[in-house]
């Protein structure tokens, strides 16, 4: 999985290139996230979207990002359109 300044810097990009991007939020510690994180890299890679990956354990600090795009469960998967804008598809 990407770190974070990966995750910074590819946010930054797409964001200032205005083309559609993936947050996959994720827990270490589910089987769930594990299994899906190689086919939801597959179809972002095939889609040609890019993808920030996003550890939502306690011990991470990305309790902004939770809040914003109100994820309340892992796995979660937001796709921001080229304004922005969000879905959220979680399982």
């Amino acid at each position: 999985m990407a770190s974070s300044n990966q995750e910074i810097a590819q946010r930054v990009r797409a964001h200032l290139e205005r083309r559609p991007q993936l947050l996959f939020f994720y827990s270490l510690t589910c089987q769930l996230c594990r299994a899906l994180e190689p086919q939801v890299s597959q179809v972002s890679t095939a889609q040609g979207i890019p993808i920030s990956q996003i550890c939502a354990d306690a011990d991470h600090w990305w309790a902004p990002e939770l809040l914003a795009y109100k994820v309340e469960r892992v796995p979660c998967l937001v796709l921001l359109d080229a304004h922005g804008e969000q879905e959220q598809l979680q399982a």
